[in-house]
């Protein structure tokens, strides 16, 4: 079964690496995308994501690739649709912002990724080892403290 997924946002960052990547997946299938410039992808283009998901029930889960500004509004859309969300770098325009978003995917009970720039990318094999076998729990009541 593949998670059917959107591309919030289809300018020069969702066409170089999400979409192809995507594309590549075995595990995902792009269910349409949310642009007004993206009716060349042969997948339901919409202007607004409840429009999308009206369009197609079975999407599960949103890409956004938009400018940081505004993004919160489109997180909530896609977590009040029952949506579990991606967010392109930056993920917000202020740290307190970015913040928010985690508190609303646990409202709403959804996963939430946010990326970062590329040039952490020489982190992630060794913390992709570091963390094979071991489990990530919650310290305290703060929400922002993990610890394996």
């Amino acid at each position: 079964m593949t998670i059917e997924i959107a591309v919030v946002g289809v300018g020069k960052i969702a066409r170089d690496p999400h979409l192809p990547t995507i594309a590549a997946s075995d595990r995902f299938t792009l269910a349409g995308v949310v642009s007004r410039h993206a009716d060349d992808l042969g997948v339901p283009a919409a202007a607004t994501l409840p429009e999308l998901k009206q369009r197609v029930p079975d999407l599960s889960a949103v890409s956004i690739c938009t400018p940081p500004i505004g993004r919160a509004a489109v997180i909530a859309q896609a977590f009040d649709l029952g949506l579990d969300v991606m967010v392109e770098k930056p993920p917000a325009a202020t740290i307190s912002e970015a913040e928010r978003f985690a508190d609303m995917a646990r409202a709403a009970g959804r996963s939430l990724y946010l990326t970062w720039h590329s040039r952490e990318a020489n982190g992630v094999e060794p913390l992709r080892r570091w963390l094979e076998g071991r489990a990530i729990q919650l310290l305290g009541p703060h929400p922002r403290r993990w610890a394996p």
